[in-house]
């Protein structure tokens, strides 16, 4: 849809004038089924994407405004035992929401950042040809309901990790190989952590710069260039 500047910046003018600012309007509910989300939210690629999958949970946000004057539109989070699914609604009527469903088979990276009343949910899976990213803009209020789908989200992924690996618990498989790691290595791996499968392997440096640089493996990924 093509759309002037203008039209764009009076629609968002439009559409923040209605976001609720006071009572539970303000704040995400749980719905027990798909009928139940708003009409923005609702598409025939949907019910086909979650055909024959088991909905655990369904988180429903109303439209907010973060980071100053950012609009968020309506949006949705659907907890599957295969993963989650994210709808967000047009700005436009009669557009269709956009959905991204990642699975926990194909998990790569979960990251949440908590900074007051700001919330961000970012999550980063394999798709069919390339990764799919996940991101939701939230109140902090939320966090409650979101936590503990994901945190089952994330149990599921080291369980399955745990089926190919023998039993070894993930954390002390990560503390091994992270021992052996340059502190400079070392200090990012914790920080920003290793999923499980990936593995850190040294990188032939260039000796006229005399750097050492190192890489992860990610399974059926190409290996991802790691340098300082």
């Amino acid at each position: 849809m093509n759309t002037s500047p203008e039209e764009l910046e009076k629609r968002l003018s439009q559409l923040k004038k209605a976001v609720p600012s006071r009572g539970l309007a303000r704040h995400p509910s749980l719905l027990r089924r798909i009928s139940e989300l708003p009409p923005e939210l609702q598409s025939l690629a949907l019910k086909s994407t979650l055909a024959g999958e088991e909905i655990k949970q369904i988180i429903s946000f109303p439209p907010q405004i973060h980071r100053g004057n950012h609009y968020v539109p309506k949006q949705a989070l659907l907890f599957t035992p295969s993963g989650v699914l994210h709808i967000t609604g047009s700005i436009w009527p009669e557009q269709e929401p956009t959905i991204a469903y990642l699975r926990v088979s194909g998990l790569m990276y979960v990251k949440v950042t908590l900074i007051l009343l700001y919330g961000f949910l970012e999550i980063v899976a394999q798709g069919t040809t390339s990764p799919t990213r996940l991101g939701v803009e939230f109140n902090t209020v939320a966090w409650d309901l979101m936590s503990r789908p994901i945190c089952q989200m994330l149990e599921a992924d080291e369980q399955r990790h745990r089926d190919i690996t023998g039993g070894i618990p993930f954390y002390q498989r990560r503390e091994s190989a992270l021992e052996k790691l340059p502190l400079k290595f070392f200090n990012d791996a914790r920080i920003y952590g290793i999923l499980p499968g990936r593995n850190w392997r040294k990188w032939p440096s260039n000796p006229l710069y005399g750097r050492e640089s190192w890489y992860c493996s990610e399974g059926t990924l190409s290996p991802i260039p790691y340098c300082c």
